[in-house]
């Protein structure tokens, strides 16, 4: 397995090295998360295979992780539906991100290994270096690796196994993709978690993360559902 060096020598292929689902999946769900794909639209699987590209295996796979998620609908003869995806919504993904990762947190501090946490700086360096130049997407999937690490860190693969079902990995891409937040303050809020998990700090580490976490739903909601307070 490549340490983060070695993925850093290939940031700018990261994305293409994902499997073809798991992207499919995730510009799917950044569409009904935006609001570019309606509550009530039909997703075709021969239609998003010719779309993408590619044959209507990766796009099934896609289509039943977005289904295991809840953002979509999925009935037999009737096809899939996107179902509608709002404020609560977002809301009840958070506060199980929070939970998971916050428990994750507290057993990463009981078992991560100094190999880890240089990988986590690595990270972190190239997170802001992504933000200074307004590379979102790079920004974005780093953010990805580091909250997994995180979780990683944590040695329990039930708990692993557990926040792969629920998809965090690619919630927090797509979240941190659009966060309005200032790259300095970014890195900050990151820094810090790297430090409590240096020193062995569950409590500051799960408080860091819980705030981590809500600013992060605040951020994303003043993007998106705004609309929302305003009906």
């Amino acid at each position: 397995m490549f340490g983060y060096e070695k993925v850093k020598i290939m940031a700018k292929k990261v994305l293409q090295k994902k499997v073809l689902s798991e992207q499919i999946r995730e510009q799917i769900m950044e569409s009904i998360i935006s609001g570019d794909i309606k509550p009530g639209s039909k997703l075709v699987e021969n239609t998003l295979a010719k779309e993408y590209g590619v044959s209507q295996a990766p796009v099934r796979e896609a289509l039943k992780s977005l289904e295991a998620l809840g953002l979509v609908l999925v009935e037999p003869y009737k096809g899939t539906t996107v179902k509608k995806f709002g404020k609560e919504s977002m809301q009840e993904y958070f506060v199980v991100r929070s939970e998971l990762e916050g428990f994750a947190a507290r057993l990463a501090c009981q078992n991560i290994t100094e190999e880890e946490l240089h990988e986590l700086e690595l990270m972190l360096e190239d997170m802001v270096e992504a933000a200074k130049v307004r590379d979102y997407d790079r920004r974005a999937e780093i953010n990805r690796m580091f909250h997994n690490n995180i979780i990683a860190a944590s040695h329990n693969s039930l708990l692993v196994s557990v926040c792969q079902t629920v998809q965090l990995g690619s919630w927090s891409r797509i979240t941190a993709k659009y966060t309005k937040m200032d790259p300095d303050y970014m890195a900050e809020r990151h820094r810090e978690m790297i430090e409590y998990l240096r020193n062995r700090d569950e409590i500051n580490l799960e408080k860091a993360l819980h705030r981590h976490i809500r600013e992060s739903f605040e951020n994303f909601n003043s993007t998106f559902y705004v609309e929302e307070d305003n009906e």
